[in-house]
């Protein structure tokens, strides 16, 4: 696109002449053809002096918005409405270089081959020749770096509507309703409603209402009711009523009334009042009056009068007044007050190890049953209950084997044989989650954590004077004796 600069201070062309980039006419505005000029107006748009007079004169100019296109003739065709001075009729070098760039930048998207501009600020204004031509010099840098013309990339500031493509490492300011793709490594500040698409490593602040996809690792920090989406191991912080979907490993701070989707392994934290769903082993902490929904294997902590759904083998601690449902196989600890319903084969304990409330119950029923209901009573008699057999009132659990029935995850490679005992030496620290020892487990931990199809599953009948059931166990016991029964 070609600038033409031209003003009648001859002075002010020959500094102008300065900038290279630029065409340089000392002359008046009958002089000049363009597909676009920019008026240097007050906010009201009055056209009162100087140029826009003359203009408003020529055109037949109408009061209207910042940036309004408004129609020109044969040698002029379009005029864009423009803000040179406030309605004191003061101006500064920043407001300046502000109209020369935001009047590029729309040109730039409509698509026109010549503009031109005047000498803005030097008139009514009464800026120094040099500090209009310093503004106009920034503007021209910005306008190259945003059409990625050469290797220079300046800091762009205060640009609307701005569209950036596969430029990185640049520092974007004050850009409301920009539209930034690929642009990695980004510095992107105070864009409202922008749209920023696949900048990796970005930092992106105070970005309000903004559409944030697939920016990894992205720092996101105060961007209030954006969408953010696909932003793996980002660090998402202060986003309060943000929108933010399949981030996973992601890290989330303060973000407050958020809806937070299928955001795998990430760390949750202080989002007060949000609504989060579906984020598997997320560790989720100080989230009060949350809604948590299907985080499976999740660790859910401090989220004192929260909503816990389909949570299942999530460690739920110090969710005090929480209303927990349907989180089977879950650890719960020190939840005061809590209501828990429907949570098949969990847990319920407070930090002395004791159980406060074990619940087994059939989960086809139609009505949830409690059975077996036990007050701070033995921890381990609570938790083996559940592999007790009605029939004969012997215990019974199971492994995943190789189909040589072989232990896969024992380095000591034990085989087991139907109708043999097996007696191992086995660690008896229950802080210890998995030692040494025979480890058997419930059939649907088994299920869970069994990688390779062509392994079997194993029943063994075991005493419990031999088991040693770890602190927040999942499933899993170990045992340093058992009964191999047979494949089941």
């Amino acid at each position: 696109m070609k600038i033409i600069f031209f003003d009648k201070n001859k002075e002010l062309c020959e500094m102008a002449k300065t900038i290279p980039e630029i065409e340089v006419k000392n002359c008046d505005l009958s002089k000049i053809k363009a597909d676009a000029i920019s008026t240097a107006s007050n906010p009201n748009f009055t056209f009162g002096g100087g140029i826009d007079a003359i203009l408003k004169e020529r055109f037949n100019l109408k009061k209207g918005e910042w940036l309004e296109i408004q129609k020109g003739d044969d040698k002029i065709k379009n005029v864009v409405l423009n803000i040179t001075v406030d309605n004191e009729l003061i101006t500064s070098k920043e407001l300046i270089r502000k109209a020369y760039i935001n009047f590029f930048n729309v040109a730039k998207n409509e698509g026109w081959e010549t503009v031109a501009v005047c000498g803005f600020g030097s008139g009514i204004g009464s800026l120094p020749n040099s500090t209009v031509i310093e503004a106009l010099r920034e503007a021209v840098d910005m306008y190259l770096t945003i059409t990625n013309q050469g290797k220079l990339k300046v800091e762009i500031i205060g640009v609307n509507n701005l569209k950036l493509d596969k430029i990185d490492n640049l520092k974007i300011t004050e850009c409301g309703y920009a539209t930034i793709t690929e642009c990695g490594y980004a510095t992107i500040t105070e864009c409202g409603y922008a749209t920023i698409t696949s900048c990796w490593y970005a930092k992106i602040t105070v970005c309000w209402y903004a559409t944030i996809t697939e920016c990894g690792y992205a720092k996101i920090t105060a961007c209030g009711t954006a969408k953010i989406t696909e932003c793996e191991n980002a660090i998402i912080t202060k986003c309060w009523v943000a929108k933010i979907t399949e981030c996973g490993s992601t890290k989330i701070t303060e973000c407050g009334y958020a809806t937070i989707t299928a955001c795998w392994n990430a760390k949750i934290t202080e989002c007060e009042n949000a609504t989060i769903t579906a984020c598997g082993y997320a560790k989720i902490t100080e989230c009060g009056d949350s809604t948590i929904t299907e985080c499976w294997v999740a660790k859910i902590t401090a989220c004192g009068d929260s909503t816990i759904t389909e949570c299942w083998v999530a460690k739920i601690t110090e969710c005090g007044s929480a209303t927990i449902t349907a989180c089977e196989n879950a650890t719960i600890t020190e939840c005061e007050y809590a209501k828990i319903t429907a949570c098949w084969n969990i847990i319920a304990l407070y930090s002395s190890g004791t159980a406060d409330k074990v619940f087994f119950a059939d989960k086809h029923k139609s009505e949830f049953e409690i059975t077996n209901p036990y007050k701070k009573t033995d921890y381990k008699k609570c938790f083996l209950n559940k592999f007790k057999e009605k029939s004969d009132g012997k215990y019974y659990a199971y492994k995943f084997l190789t189909p040589e029935w072989e232990s896969p995850i024992n380095s000591l490679k034990l085989k087991y044989e139907v109708g043999k005992e097996i007696e191992e030496k086995c660690d008896k620290n229950v802080k210890e989650e998995c030692s040494c020892g025979i480890n058997l487990a419930s059939l649907s931990w088994c299920k869970r954590n069994n990688n390779d199809k062509n392994n079997i599953y194993v029943k063994f009948e075991f005493d419990i004077k031999n088991a040693v059931v770890p602190n927040n166990s999942d499933g899993k016991f170990r045992v340093s004796k058992c009964l191999c029964v047979g494949k089941i």
